[in-house]
């Protein structure tokens, strides 16, 4: 609710409805094999996926922020347990991309715990000056 009271509830109805989903899914283990040699083939969330909607503050781009607009994603690979955010800045900003690898581990057969490891970033300029096209 750092953002707006009208925000806050919105949210509140996005999550409340993928809790209403998630109870009548046909797929009640979408992580099975998550992390193991077999996630690729039998884990649902394996893959890349465009992000939507969020409650993280720090994920969330506009061409009205300080940050910049940007287009970002999550690919997930089931087989080595991690999660990779990946950040692409529409507009010449200085960094062109930021590439956040976590660690992954289910928690459940529906909740994962998420743990930094490192960001790689693109920079187009260094110190105002272009590095490359």
């Amino acid at each position: 609710r750092s953002i707006s009271e009208e925000l806050g509830d919105a949210a509140d109805r996005v999550l409340a409805t993928a809790d209403n989903l998630a109870a009548v899914s046909r797929q009640p283990q979408p992580l099975r094999s998550f992390g193991t040699s077999q996630g690729a083939t039998d884990c649902l969330l394996h893959g890349s996926w465009r992000l939507l909607f969020t409650t993280a503050a720090d994920a969330t781009f506009s061409k009205n922020s300080t940050r910049g607009a940007a287009k970002v994603c999550n690919v997930v690979d089931a087989t080595r347990g991690t999660v990779t955010n990946c950040i692409d800045f529409t507009d010449n900003t200085a960094v062109e991309s930021l590439r956040v690898r976590l660690d992954a581990k289910a928690e459940s057969s529906q909740r994962l715990a998420l743990a930094f490891r490192f960001v790689r970033i693109r920079l187009r300029k260094l110190f105002g000056y272009s590095l490359g096209s």
